[in-house]
Order: C-alpha cells, then structure tokens, then sequence
C-alpha cells in the first residue's frame, strides 16, 4: 500500500511540474531583469565581448523555470557585428537567423542557464519539455 501511495504522489507532482502557470514577468521588473541578465553572459560572451540589449519576442516564467525568445541588439539598439562573434561563419554563409532563446532554471534564488542557442533557422525547443522536464506552459504554442 505504501508503495502505491508513493507511486502516486510522485506521479502528481511530476504532473503538476508540467502543469505550471507561466507568467509573463512585466518590463523593468527585478525577476526579467535577473532572466535576461542570466542570458546576457552566454551570449556576450559568444559576442567576444558585444554588449548586448534584448528584444523579447516571449517570455514566460513559473516560479522555477522560465523561457525566452527574442532577437538581441547592440547596447546602441543597432545590429550585432556577427563577423566578430563565434557566428561568423554561419553568418557570412546565410546560415543565421538573428535569434536567440533560453532555457532558465532557478535554484538557491538565482537563475541560470540551462541550454540555449542563438541563430537558429529551425526550433531547437521543440523537445525541451521532455528532455529537461520543464513545463509546457512556459514555451510558446506551435502551430495555427
């Protein structure tokens, strides 16, 4: 009988993970600013250095996960200089749509990175819900 009852709280809260409501966190508040400054590291650093700005086209964040698109700019707000980035072979090559999207996780009070790309042609996040048990609620809707 115990097992049974363990089987199924573990299977309610495995549902309930993929089950969250997501929220789209509101310009200028302290938990975008600490997702998109979390994203900001990766893709500077891949920038070799290029102070970058977000343009967010979706963002949506539970309690512990979150997930964002978007295209970045320069500080200035103008275009990215791809030819020095580690894209720019990619870029010269027209093989680089200017995007970007991450996975986020937060842990101890701090969001970090899980996985993420910049550039895509295709949709990398198509299996993400799945391969890092994230809810669904936070990716945006396929189709129609």
């Amino acid at each position: 009988m115990q097992r049974i009852a363990l089987a199924l709280a573990l299977s309610i809260s495995v549902s309930s993970s993929f089950a969250q409501t997501a929220t789209t966190p509101k310009m200028g508040s302290p938990i975008r600013k600490a997702i998109l400054d979390a994203v900001r590291i990766p893709v500077e650093k891949s920038l070799h250095g290029q102070k970058v700005v977000f343009v967010v086209n979706h963002l949506k964040a539970t309690a512990d996960w979150a997930f964002v698109f978007g295209a970045p700019k320069a500080a200035n707000g103008k275009t990215i200089n791809y030819k020095n980035s580690d894209y720019k072979d990619q870029f010269d090559s027209g093989a680089f749509d200017e995007n970007f999207g991450a996975l986020l996780r937060k842990k101890s009070g701090k969001w970090s990175v899980v996985t993420w790309f910049f550039g895509a042609t295709d949709v990398p996040w198509v299996d993400w819900p799945e391969k890092y048990k994230a809810p669904k609620t936070i990716f945006p809707k396929m189709g129609n």
